[in-house]
């Protein structure tokens, strides 16, 4: 049986001590991310509502529409912050440093065929995953475990959709019962996070993306 070359514990671990050397910088780096998410899909969806208003000379749209808009505006923003979440947190991992622009100095018209591509395969994977989980949720966990690398391989080697999701697949390898196990620890802390007041996702997840960093360089050191 050929031994695996990544392991659950290690990876968790490693993704602790990285959290604790920059644990400042994660939190106000990630909640941030949220904060503007938020507020920047709720600006442009009143905008976008007013100019419908003022365009269709209606005096108020239902509320539906501004729901609809601003969880479209979010999850747009979401994939484009997601993008510089993995950039930032990859330099994080490897103990480089992160200079101001990296955050800030992203050009959105420029790495747009990035995002588009990142949307894409974060569509493919969140359906995989959910029909996974309608299959008595052992395969979801299975696909979302051995897929969950396309993220980096999008914005690391600037692959494509379905071609970062296949070689997040191939990258498994031998070590697919430890990447079952490194899913289900990742989720029970996010899922202690959430219980501790909320306020406990923020640091759980930084501890989770850094953590997965690790994994995905394990591997791709280790696989051909």
């Amino acid at each position: 049986m050929t031994q695996s070359p990544f392991s659950a514990s290690a990876a968790i671990h490693a993704g602790f001590d990285t959290f604790k050397e920059n644990s400042s910088y994660c939190l106000i780096f990630l909640l941030s991310v949220e904060i503007v998410s938020l507020v920047a899909a709720g600006c442009l969806s009143m905008n976008t509502c007013l100019a419908i208003e003022l365009l269709t000379q209606l005096d108020s749209l239902p509320p539906e529409t501004f729901v609809c808009l601003f969880v479209a505006y979010f999850l747009f923003l979401r994939c484009l912050m997601n993008v510089i979440v993995c950039k930032v947190f990859l330099l994080l991992a490897e103990g480089k440093k992160v200079t101001v622009d990296d955050v800030l100095g992203f050009d959105v018209p420029y790495h747009l065929p990035l995002l588009l591509r990142y949307l894409a395969g974060s569509l493919v994977f969140l359906g995989w995953g959910l029909l996974g989980t309608l299959c008595f949720v052992l395969p979801g966990i299975f696909l979302t475990a051995e897929l969950r690398f396309y993220k980096f391989l999008v914005t690391d080697r600037d692959a494509d959709s379905i071609q970062s999701l296949k070689e997040s697949w191939e990258l498994c390898g031998s070590s697919k019962g430890e990447l079952v196990t490194f899913n289900i620890l990742t989720g029970l802390l996010k899922l202690a996070g959430l219980a501790c007041l909320v306020i406990g996702v923020v640091p759980a997840t930084a501890v989770c993306v850094l953590s997965e960093v690790h994994a995905y360089r394990t591997l791709t050191r280790t696989t051909p």
